[in-house]
């Protein structure tokens, strides 16, 4: 079996994905993602392609949120042409359609049609975080022969809370990635940390976990993250957590991380830091902080 570049993941239901996922890779059929927000759909999308026999031709990204604010749907040439423009790149190559319940009817038609009368050489792999996109073609919103021309074969990635044996491995995947990112020597996770991490229910997935622990590597003062390190940051368990600077050397790794969780939108990155954007904006330039937030 090929070896897939996924997250380190131990759950039978993670097992059962991997095992699908070497299997439809080298074929020609169209994937549909479903799943969660932050439940690892886009990564999957890539680990598809590269297992791909398309691998080595191109591969075009289409974001169905963006699309219709770029390319309104009353200026149908207009989104024909974008579309078009990315079929014909991305030609004997494959083209990903991320949150595919976000686009509008016309859209779909206008999708819809082209698949049909140019038939172009692509493969199309699909993600949509609606558990219910089937009941949206029952009831007219989402069109039939587009949503069975991209469910030629379907994933569906469970939730982490249903994945308990997960959490563990991934948070310490997390944990390695930035210790060394932010040059920290933390060596895991004591017995009530992992209790806690295992015991949350993570309506965020593995994005709020990834957020989880790059706040606690940050925040540790010794060199194993306990449960006062861990700051659940979701709706369910109160405000996100607040990167405070202070003077312990750990400045500009706080201002990445904030800069991460705000994803790169200042003003929010201020307001996680309790200081100014203006002072923030200093602090960048003093620590040299790029686009990338290295």
């Amino acid at each position: 079996m090929a070896v897939l570049n996924l997250l380190p993941r131990s759950s039978a239901q993670f097992n059962e994905i991997q095992r699908i996922i070497a299997k439809i890779a080298p074929t020609r059929l169209n994937v549909l993602i479903t799943g969660e927000g932050g439940c690892g759909k886009e990564p999957m999308t890539q680990e598809i392609y590269r297992m791909s026999n398309r691998s080595y031709r191109p591969c075009m990204v289409i974001d169905s949120a963006m699309l219709p604010m770029m390319y309104p749907a009353n200026n149908k040439q207009s989104v024909c042409q974008v579309v078009e423009d990315y079929f014909t790149k991305a030609e004997h190559g494959t083209v990903i359609l991320d949150h595919i319940h976000l686009l509008p009817f016309e859209m779909q038609t206008i999708i819809s049609n082209m698949l049909d009368r140019q038939r172009p050489d692509i493969r199309l792999i699909a993600t949509t975080n609606a558990a219910n996109i089937a009941e949206k073609v029952i009831k007219g919103e989402f069109r039939q022969g587009l949503y069975y021309t991209l469910r030629q074969t379907h994933i569906d990635i469970p939730p982490l809370r249903e994945c308990k044996e997960d959490i563990i491995p991934l948070a310490e995947f997390f944990l390695q990635r930035y210790s060394y990112e932010f040059s920290r020597r933390i060596k895991g996770f004591d017995a009530k940390a992992k209790k806690k991490l295992s015991l949350h229910t993570w309506p965020g997935n593995i994005r709020e976990l990834k957020h989880a622990v790059r706040f606690a590597v940050i925040e540790a003062t010794g060199d194993v993250i306990t449960s006062k390190d861990l700051d659940f940051d979701n709706p369910d368990t109160g405000p996100p957590p607040r990167f405070t600077l202070r003077d312990d050397g750990y400045e500009k790794a706080r201002i990445i991380a904030a800069l991460h969780q705000a994803d790169g939108k200042r003003q929010a990155a201020a307001d996680l830091l309790g200081i100014s954007r203006v002072t923030l904006n200093k602090k960048i330039n003093k620590y040299k902080i790029g686009t990338t937030y290295g």
